[in-house]
């Protein structure tokens, strides 16, 4: 049987949205905080957020397109560090067998 989905709502860049589906909430909103993180540091300091979002539509199209990136990026970060504890747990076992077979007998 599948993943139950969740519904909840996050504001991201002066937006509310609600999402639904079967991602973890608590990655949700870590999703959420990042591509709202980015997106501010994207909009210049003179710039109010009004006039950035001029057009709603546009925005939560972005905004959604952005959370879509976010949850690849972190994904793929998981999947480096899986992939790099799989790679130190067999290099220490190849130094262990060859440790054990440079001793003398």
């Amino acid at each position: 049987m599948g993943q139950e989905k969740t519904e909840m709502e996050v504001s991201i860049f002066g937006q509310t949205l609600k999402l639904r589906g079967d991602a973890n909430p608590e990655l949700t909103v870590k999703l959420a905080e990042f591509v709202d993180q980015k997106m501010r540091e994207a909009v210049p300091s003179t710039m109010s957020l009004s006039n950035v979002l001029y057009n709603e539509r546009i925005a939560r199209v972005a905004i959604l397109a952005a959370l879509n990136i976010a949850e690849e990026l972190f994904q793929l970060r998981a999947d480096k560090e899986t992939e790099k504890n799989l790679i130190e747990e067999k290099a220490g076992a190849l130094l262990s067998l060859l440790e054990q077979e440079l001793q003398p007998s």
